[in-house]
């Protein structure tokens, strides 16, 4: 069993439509947030060869989403996703960082 390290960027709508949070040496920004479909995750300090999960979950806990990504950006379109709030979490090996994605 692996332990995931836990860090949470929690965003609201009036917060800044990016937001940037630590992931052991990485560095992820999330933006814009709030959204009305498309979402950029932006991952810095990731050597080329590794990999990081991006996992999308509803306000019940259900994973709607998920996707392998490498350094540099990937969008995540949520335009089929109806407007409210969701959790997006970005993991590399035994940490992950997670960040509320308001979807308007």
């Amino acid at each position: 069993m692996v332990n995931l390290r836990r860090v949470t960027a929690d965003i609201t709508p009036q917060d800044s439509v990016e937001v940037e949070a630590p992931l052991g040496q990485l560095s992820v920004t999330v933006y814009p947030n709030p959204t009305k479909g498309d979402l950029v995750v932006a991952v810095t300090g990731l050597k080329e060869e590794e990999t990081i999960q991006f996992l999308l979950f509803d306000p019940q806990g259900h994973q709607l989403l998920r996707l392998q990504g490498q350094s540099g950006s990937t969008r995540i379109n949520l335009s089929a996703y109806p407007s409210g709030w969701y959790m997006l979490q970005v993991i590399k090996k035994d940490e992950r960082v997670e960040f509320k994605i308001i979807k308007q």
